[in-house]
């Protein structure tokens, strides 16, 4: 069985790698350069550690909760949000969750594109190319029919 050890890492180690990189690709242009990519996936790996680390001290506390960081977590599920409130014996308007374009054409066809709305399962805001913008709820039209490849690309939530 191999031995595993874990050494400090050092910021200096990964600009080294960097330069090396950099410097055996300097006869091809490059489409990103590696400091670039790297820098953004650290920003990433950094930001997942902080919410994790910060999120495992909030749960870990022994106090009494009146919205529970997991529960309030889990609420912002919106295929979850739906079973609940219809356990609960309220009335759901019939929705359809996918990315198929065939199942999303037939859920509109048959509830009418006028009655069809298409809306965000997180939060309705967006950046673009470095642009915040806002994604609303908003009614289908005839028009949205001819362009409804971009449903094959992600989840999307479609509801009468």
């Amino acid at each position: 069985m191999p031995v595993w050890r874990v050494r400090d890492f050092h910021d200096d180690y990964l600009d080294q790698a960097i330069s090396i990189w950099d410097a055996s690709r300097e006869r091809v242009e490059p489409v990103f350069l590696a400091a670039e990519v790297i820098a953004t996936a650290w920003a990433g790996h950094a930001h997942r550690e902080a919410r994790l680390d910060f999120g495992g001290v909030l749960t870990a506390l022994p106090v009494l909760w009146v919205n529970h960081p997991n529960r309030a977590a889990d609420a912002m599920f919106k295929p979850l949000q739906l079973a609940a409130a219809a356990a609960c014996g309220l009335r759901i308007q019939p929705t359809l969750v996918t990315n198929s374009l065939a199942s999303a054409t037939r859920f509109i066809r048959e509830h009418g594109v006028d009655e069809v709305v298409c809306k965000s399962f997180g939060p309705n805001t967006i950046t673009e190319g470095g642009q915040l913008k806002t994604a609303y709820t908003r009614c289908l039209t005839e028009n949205d029919l001819v362009e409804l490849d971009g449903v094959a690309s992600t989840a999307t939530q479609l509801q009468r």
